[in-house]
């Protein structure tokens, strides 16, 4: 107690009191925190309510006991905007395990679900964490689900509004209430794809279909998640109107003021629903001037071309100049696909090279294989590269270093050769210690590195 000045030097005011006794609410000392719960608890200062629900799991078993009896009486109305400053500390009560809170957290869920507390708390909660969002949806959901008014008002601000836990379990509460369909269609528009998949799910499994299904559908194909298009292309199969989806999608690319958007989900669709006869379209598309058109071109014909024109295409990805654009193709490549030979990559960079190209050749570069790619990395540290270039050279080499350290393939003799010439040229502009790093390998392996 003698490093902290007594609540009575600081004049008779609560409020100084109780920051002081705040203060304490952290010490390392035990007493000192039980003896500020009991103090706050006291003064019946309500701003300490976040602080005191941290302290109920506190690890000295007699301030977790203090805690609880000074917020059993807080729990009254006039406390409430205290409470509901609380909100992201009484979810994270609930995974406390150093005690048994469920009596306190039922106590204050009681409290939050009262008619005159609940829709202050639904307001504060809709403005908090997705934990507090998911939490504030279970107390409001207890007190609603006998009147189907006030369940229907909840699950529609739910699945509009909501997080993506909530929203998902309202579409589960709904199953079979008044106004399900309602909430579904309602739910097609939600910002998370997984409900809106969920939604029209639900709605074409219903008997009768609903009259909205058709539509919905229809909408959906041009929605922005592939999986959300997925599911809508299979309902207007089913239902006979894919016919109508492809014709809304090709003049969607053909219509003057459609945004680049719009354009690029179209063109996904028509890549899932007629890949074959989208193929020339997406060639004339691949230089179009919007980059997230090119990019949903350039995915397709990736995916469908022949293995021939793969070099070729990445090639072209490459030098595009939107950064997503290549990272298409860094991507693809580090899935699998064949990388271009290290030479046509250092061609494109002597080029037209930008800082974007130069990070996804060198990206490009990590899957090549170790000689090549080291060969190529000397090559470009001589230049000329844009300003700021020689940094991401010297970057990409650091990491060859990295890499080879598991490198087992040994050079051809072309290869030492082509390195050692390389190295004689490049050592010199080289910052140490990379140098000597480089230097190490090449010299085990028996290249000529002198310098």
């Amino acid at each position: 107690m003698d490093n902290f000045p007594t609540p009575a030097a600081a004049g008779t005011s609560p409020d100084p009191q109780a920051g002081l006794w705040l203060y304490r609410l952290q010490d390392r000392d035990g007493f000192q925190r039980q003896a500020a719960v009991e103090a706050l608890e006291r003064l019946g200062h309500g701003p300490a309510i976040p602080a005191l629900v941290a302290r109920v799991n506190d690890w000295v078993p007699q301030v977790r006991a203090a805690s609880r009896r000074a917020l059993g009486g807080l729990l009254r109305s006039d406390m409430l905007p205290h409470w509901l400053q609380a909100l992201e500390a009484v979810v994270a009560l609930g995974r406390g395990r150093r005690d048994d809170h469920r009596e306190l957290l039922n106590a204050i869920d009681e409290f939050f679900g009262r008619v005159e507390n609940l829709d202050a708390f639904a307001s504060a909660a809709a403005k908090g964490s997705s934990a507090v969002q998911d939490h504030a949806f279970a107390i409001q959901w207890r007190h609603a689900e006998r009147d189907d008014a006030a369940c229907l008002d909840l699950l529609r601000r739910t699945v509009r509004a909501g997080s993506l836990v909530s929203s998902m379990r309202a579409l589960k509460c709904s199953r079979g209430r008044v106004g399900e369909i309602e909430v579904l269609v309602m739910a097609c528009a939600s910002p998370f794809a997984q409900v809106r998949a969920q939604a029209l799910r639900r709605i074409v499994a219903c008997e009768p279909v609903p009259a909205e299904a058709a539509a919905l559908a229809h909408s959906l194909c041009f929605d922005r998640s592939p999986s959300v298009r997925f599911i809508a292309l299979g309902v207007v199969r089913r239902q006979g109107a894919e016919a109508s989806a492809v014709a809304e999608a090709v003049a969607r690319l053909d219509r003057p003021g459609v945004s680049a958007r719009h354009r690029a989900v179209a063109l996904q669709f028509l890549w899932t629903s007629q890949p074959t006869a989208t193929l020339r379209r997406a060639e004339v598309l691949r230089t179009s001037p919007h980059a997230v058109v090119r990019r949903a071109a350039f995915a397709g014909l990736l995916a469908r071309v022949e293995e021939a024109d793969v070099e070729d295409l990445m090639l072209h990805m490459l030098g595009d100049p939107s950064a997503k654009v290549q990272r298409l193709a860094v991507e693809a490549v580090r899935r699998g696909a064949t990388a271009p030979p290290p030479e046509r990559l250092m061609a494109l960079v002597w080029r037209d090279a930008t800082l974007g190209m130069l990070r996804s050749v060198f990206a490009v570069l990590r899957c090549c294989g170790c000689w090549p790619r080291l060969r190529s990395l000397l090559a470009a540290a001589r230049g000329p590269l844009p300003e700021g270039g020689l940094a991401l050279c010297h970057a990409a080499l650091l990491q060859w270093v990295v890499d080879a350290s598991g490198n087992f393939v040994t050079p051809t003799a072309q290869e030492k050769a082509e390195l050692a010439s390389g190295w004689t040229v490049a050592s010199g502009a080289l910052p140490e210690p990379l140098r000597r790093q480089i230097r190490f390998y090449l010299s085990t392996w028996g290249i000529k590195s002198e310098r």
